[in-house]
């Protein structure tokens, strides 16, 4: 009874695999894992991107460091088909989302050292007040600032603005219109009177404040905000529209699906497959 049993439950799991890519030969031949040695690439990729420093768990907890590592920098950084310097701006956004100060700074240093300018650095924090508020913003800055000055980077950095109390509100709509078309002037339209004020506030603060602002360009912003509201996992209507920002703005689906893949070692599996879902529908016209 126990074999038959055994022997049951083995074809239903060969038949759930069959379901989702074939027999469990096909999908092993078809792994992405597959060529290449993982903890050479995962060393070497980590010392590029991150240097000499440890993370802080190399004594106590190895195995979850090499698992952490092996992951992130042999799999993920390989995976994702983008730049180094888009792939630290990504993760940056998602520590600062997460307020997990400790790898930010570690970020931040291993970032700096791969080449990142501290003026991006910056403008991925700034990028990040409108969708996370600047609480955490702030707190980040202190962490940001603080590596900095370990690195002799000159405070304050040069001003990035390019917007005046005068003309803030123009300039945020007219990118607000031009970015995502015309159904900007509608929803504004169609906002009830006692809350408008809000509409305003979105106008000239996320897009005329922080949207025109200089050193990153369009479709970087567009990477750093996909990557802060997916992280927070709780505007589905707002990722999926700007991830369909991000396409405008000149990306490619695989450059999308770049941006989730470097979220994933950070917010999990749950909320990187509902991002991915949510992509996919923008991806086929929904």
């Amino acid at each position: 009874m126990e074999n038959r049993n055994l022997l049951k439950a083995m074809a239903i799991g060969l038949a759930m695999f069959g379901a989702v890519g074939g027999n469990g030969a096909a999908l092993a031949s078809a792994s992405t894992r597959d060529g290449y040695d993982r903890a050479d690439t995962a060393r070497k990729t980590y010392t590029r991107m991150m240097g000499k420093q440890e993370i802080g768990l190399e004594k106590t907890d190895p195995e979850l460091d090499a698992m952490m590592k092996k992951y992130i920098y042999g799999d993920i950084a390989r995976q994702a088909k983008l730049s180094s310097r888009d792939q630290h701006l990504i993760t940056l956004a998602v520590l600062v989302t997460q307020q997990n100060q400790t790898l930010l700074g570690k970020n931040v240093q291993g970032a700096l050292q791969d080449g990142v300018k501290p003026l991006e650095i910056r403008e991925t924090m700034y990028q990040l007040a409108p969708y996370i508020g600047f609480g955490r913003v702030a707190d980040a800055m202190g962490t940001v600032n603080g590596v900095f000055r370990k690195n002799g980077v000159s405070l304050p950095l040069p001003q990035d603005g390019t917007t005046t109390d005068a003309d803030r509100f123009e300039k945020g709509l007219a990118f607000q219109v031009g970015t995502y078309g015309e159904r900007i002037n509608q929803m504004r339209a169609n906002t009830p009177e006692e809350q408008k004020h809000l509409q305003d506030d979105l106008s000239a603060f996320c897009f005329g404040d922080i949207y025109t602002r200089k050193t990153l360009d369009l479709k970087t912003r567009e990477m750093i905000t996909v990557a802060a509201i997916g992280t927070m996992g709780t505007g589905e209507p707002q990722f999926t529209s700007h991830v369909r920002g991000l396409l405008a703005a000149g990306a490619t689906r695989e450059e999308a699906i770049g941006v989730i893949t470097v979220m994933n070692p950070y917010i999990g599996f749950p909320r990187t497959l509902n991002c991915l879902k949510n992509a996919n529908g923008v991806f086929s016209g929904k």
